[in-house]
């Protein structure tokens, strides 16, 4: 989230160069508000200490806390309120922080969203434009096809009712195996000298899993202990070899989940070095290795402790968190344990870079899943009126409808066991009242008389509230559809609690027939940020919370058991690594009990995203505009009784949307990321959305294989020219259209320098799809980090690509850029002026300096070896050294016409118009057209040394950013 109290430079990555253009751009679209002195700013931490000055300077005054929302401006006629946001609209424009980073905004626009489902939606990229609320309330306007008038804006009460989805075919996927030979890829090539590591259970089977590796040439280190402190600064992998062993009385031990809890801190422990070494270029690994029955559970055929499963759970969601780390769910047949066979396959498989991500092996035979939508064959429903059905987490949500839906078909005794209390009653000055906006005005008027309260304060009260009349009225419903219903508020980890429940139970109605456990919780943070409680908490509300309702009651009395699992466990989701875990132990636990227990059914809903439950409308937004289709409350609750009655003997059943639907079965099962059920967060990436941007290529920079860096260094660090951007963006349009020539880029801009901090940097080229503009295609093109925890975009263009170059244009400069009147050589220009070392000594004259613009002669670049070890391309696209030099010439005009040096921010549009630029050299002439306190704009035009009049290329709206504050930058 973007917020004015985060630090600057740690906090947003600000650098001074970019914090100089931030205040330009406030200047120029707030010229009543007086300019700030850049030595007043340099101390400055934080954007809110930024505005808080430009407020006093303007003369605006801040509300106290318990004032009016109206906000008094000052002499300026702007409010300090107008000011932060302003201030917050140029930093995401200028640095590119996405719109949903944008904390105010974005909490308003979901609330109005709640609390108005009957206006649409406004999509993040119409509003980025807007400039004032009421900009956004006539989008808004318009978007609901009304003139509303303020008093007709706020008349409409209560929530539009959910559609119940009668004739929805809810799609339904089952899992089956591919027995058919995968052929194993090109094996992964970990560096000689450093570690795969590998912690197993089974000390044997560590060995000889070592051994095999040993013989591939890989260096291994077994680790005994997974709760010791292991030196991960050297690994290349990790593989966890899951030997859980099998229990005859019980499904697992409680030991069996404290281990589960060891393994994934220890995977926490070593996930940013197996990180890091791909960033570096290294192949990285990471295979959890289970001894199911060598087809992921699926073979029917051999009993195993399904514990087991948090481990694929674990690295299906690492396969999304972790990129360029190639991770690996391996599945053996325990009886194939101890072959040297065995081990050689398995170590084989851990360094397969092709495949799927899950694979079984069975005595030399390789298999894998393949998901496949079938319809479930009608079938009878074996329950009746008074038989005992008991649920876990059913008083609320999506759990609540089921049961609703349940109890309409047979009337039964409902046992509900849920963490909320029992409902109380409601204050009477809420009694009646449904319009939300009534009700938080009550809740600010009972609750927080005479005190002050934030809106989140407000909310959790009303949320408390809400939960509340949530239960009470599910109870009502359900009393009048059941023959009894019992409400235990009970923690369902509580093993002793709930087999006291169970016994009551028991003597009271007689046994339990059906048994739907539906509990569950989120947390959700990316594997490395996941603290020990939370993943307590969520991992043990399913394992924990089944373990105790499967001890407490008699498997030989149930008919049916159910678990809600998530499309999560069968495919992973980004920051539900805990959910995922958990929710494949349920899965697992199904396939050993329903081969134990023939007369029960046994089913796992692996559900996709609901439209209700935790779906608020923000979130049913994005999975709207990802094109992933919700499960209507209706349909879905009447598809899990159709499952129970359903003459299927698939125990894994994935019903409603992933977030691959259109993909072949295979890729779905992959290791893609996909929408979890009703509680899931948002999807961060749709491969349907006409504008997404797709990788063309990544880089890896040091100063060892990129030399060139060491010869521009800003800050004391290394920084990537923009020239050189501008060849790896123009290189990643080519490499996703070949055929084609790059003529040119429109709206260059840069939106972070790129610095190496670390010694390294990862890099990504992101490109669209080309779009036909005249003659020419056009094509987003952007420079990301690649590092999927940074979602920092540092340089974004339109890239140009057509059949062939366009004929250049007639040049005609002013006659001063033309004379020899500049004094100075350039062995007074590079070290007093400018920081370029010898690599970047483009110019070699300088002829001409005026109020008017600047005329220099630059050489040409040497071959892109000489500057990069392993270059894209052999030959430059056009040629960075003229390019930084005409950069050069503006820094130049900016000493000698400003007093300050500059830096460049971006350009309008350049135009090339013959496949290279000289070898023996170009002429540059920039022309300035415009020069305020701290910019200057211009054009640049690139001409023929042999024949001036000839143009090679042109940039036009060339910016740069001037301050005083960079000659310390230059220097260092």
């Amino acid at each position: 989230m973007l917020g004015l109290e985060m630090d600057i430079e740690n906090d947003l990555g600000i650098d001074s160069i970019k914090r100089v253009e931030i205040l330009s751009v406030f200047e120029e679209e707030h010229p009543d508000i007086p300019s700030a002195a850049p030595e007043d700013l340099a101390e400055m931490r934080t954007l809110k200490e930024i505005c808080d000055h430009l407020v006093s300077l303007s003369g605006a005054v801040a509300p106290a806390a318990a004032a009016p929302a109206g906000v008094k401006p000052g002499a300026s006629g702007v409010s300090q309120e107008q000011i932060e946001s302003a201030m917050l609209d140029i930093v995401s424009r200028v640095t590119g922080y996405p719109v949903d980073m944008l904390g105010l905004e974005m909490e308003i626009l979901s609330v109005f969203e709640e609390e108005h489902p009957d206006i649409p939606s406004a999509a993040p990229e119409d509003l980025a434009e807007m400039r004032t609320l009421k900009e956004i309330c006539d989008h808004l306007v318009s978007l609901s096809g009304a003139g509303l008038s303020c008093a007709d804006s706020t008349a409409k009460t209560g929530k539009t009712p959910q559609p119940e989805g009668e004739d929805t075919d809810v799609p339904r996927r089952v899992i089956r195996i591919d027995s058919s030979p995968v052929a194993i890829g090109k094996p992964l090539e970990p560096d000689k000298d450093r570690t795969v590591f590998l912690y197993a259970s089974d000390t044997r089977w560590g060995e000889d899993i070592a051994s095999a590796l040993g013989d591939l040439g890989i260096k291994t280190a077994i680790i005994k202990d997974p709760s010791s402190d292991v030196d991960f600064s050297t690994a290349t992998g990790l593989v966890l070899l899951g030997s859980f062993a099998r229990h005859d009385n019980v499904l697992w031990h409680v030991e069996d989940e404290t281990i589960i809890k060891q393994v994934f801190s220890l995977v926490q422990r070593a996930a940013p070095f197996l990180k890091q070494a791909a960033r570096q270029g290294r192949d990285a690994v990471f295979a959890a290795v289970t001894s199911l029955d060598g087809e992921m559970g699926f073979g029917k055929s051999k009993g195993f402790n399904p514990i087991q499963g948090a481990l694929a759970g674990l690295a299906k969601t690492a396969a999304i968190e972790w990129e360029g780390v190639k991770c690996r769910h391996i599945d053996v047949d325990p009886s194939w344990i101890g072959s040297p066979d065995c081990s050689s396959a398995v170590a084989r498989e851990i360094l397969n870079s092709d495949g799927p991500l899950e694979t079984g092996l069975c005595d030399g035979a390789r298999k894998a899943l393949c998901l496949v939508e079938e319809k479930c064959p009608d079938g009878e429903l074996l329950l009746g009126p008074g038989d005992v059905v008991m649920v876990s987490g059913g008083a609320r949500g999506v759990t609540a409808r089921c049961m609703i839906a349940l109890a309409e078909k047979t009337r039964p005794v409902l046992v509900i066991l849920g963490r909320s209390p029992l409902p109380s009653k409601e204050p009477d000055w809420l009694s009646g009242v449904t319009d939300d906006s009534e009700i938080k005005k009550r809740i600010i008027a009972n609750e927080f008389a005479g005190k002050s309260a934030t809106p989140a304060e407000v909310d959790r009260h009303f949320k408390r509230y809400m939960a509340n009349r949530e239960v009470e009225e599910n109870l009502a419903r359900l009393k009048e559809l059941c023959a009894d219903v019992v409400y235990h508020s009970v923690d369902v980890r509580d093993a002793k609690a709930v087999a006291g429940i169970c016994e009551s139970v028991k003597k009271t109605f007689g046994p339990v027939r059906c048994l739907v456990h539906g509990a569950g919780v989120l947390e959700d943070k990316l594997i490395e940020e996941k603290t020990p409680e939370q993943f307590e908490r969520v991992f043990d509300t399913k394992v924990a919370g089944a373990r105790a309702l499967l001890s407490a009651l008699d498997m030989d009395e149930l008919r049916y058991l159910v678990f809600f699992s998530s499309v999560s466990a069968r495919m992973g989701n980004r920051g539900q690594v805990d959910y995922a875990m958990a929710n494949e132990v349920l899965n697992k636990t199904a396939q050993q009990l329903a081969m134990q227990y023939g007369s029960c059914r046994v089913i796992s809903f692996n559900w996709g995203p609901w439209d209700g439950g935790m779906v608020t409308p923000a979130l049913k937004r994005e999975f709207k505009k990802n094109n992933v289709p919700l499960i209507p409350l209706g349909a879905g609750s009447r598809r899990m009784v159709a499952e129970m009655a359903g003459t299927s003997e698939d125990v894994e059943v994935v019903i409603g949307a992933g977030f691959h639907d259109t993909e072949a079965d295979a890729a779905t099962l992959s290791g893609s990321t996909v929408a979890d059920q009703s509680d899931v967060s948002p999807p961060k990436v749709s491969l349907k959305k006409k504008d997404a941007l797709f990788p063309a290529f990544t880089l890896k920079l040091d100063i060892a294989s990129c030399p060139v860096l060491s010869h521009h260094i800003l800050n004391g660090k290394p920084v990537v020219p923009f020239a050189l951007a501008l060849e790896w963006l123009g290189n990643g349009a080519l490499h996703a259209n070949p055929g084609l020539l790059l003529t040119g880029f429109e709206d260059m801009r840069v939106l972070s320098g790129i610095r190496l901090d670390n010694d390294s940097k990862g890099l990504k080229v992101m490109v669209g799809k080309p779009v036909r503009k005249d003659s020419a295609f056009e094509i987003d093109v952007q420079l990301h980090d690649s590092d999927p925890e940074n979602r920092r975009v540092y340089y974004a263009a339109k890239a140009v690509l057509s059949s062939g170059y366009d004929s250049p244009p007639v040049f005609s400069a002013p006659p001063a850029l033309f004379e020899k009147n500049y004094k100075k050589g350039v062995d007074e220009l590079y070290g007093p002026v400018l920081f370029h070392g010898t690599a970047l000594h483009g110019i070699k004259d300088v002829a001409s300096c005026s109020k008017e613009g600047i005329k220099v002669f630059a050489s040409g670049a040497p071959s892109p070896r000489n500057w990069i070890k392993q270059p894209v391309r052999n030959t430059w696209l056009a040629d960075p050294l003229v390019i930084d030099s005409a950069f050069q010439a503006a820094i130049v005009w900016c000493h000698e016409n400003a007093g300050m040096v500059s830096l460049p921010v971006g350009f309008r549009s350049f135009r090339q118009y013959r496949p290279s630029f000289q070898k023996e050299g170009t002429v540059i002439v920039l022309e300035i057209k415009e020069q305020s306190g701290r910019k200057i704009k211009g054009d640049v035009t690139f001409l023929d040394s042999n024949n001036e009049k000839e143009v090679v290329a042109r940039m036009l709206g060339y910016e740069a950013i001037m301050d005083k504050s960079l000659e310390a930058a230059f220097k260092s």
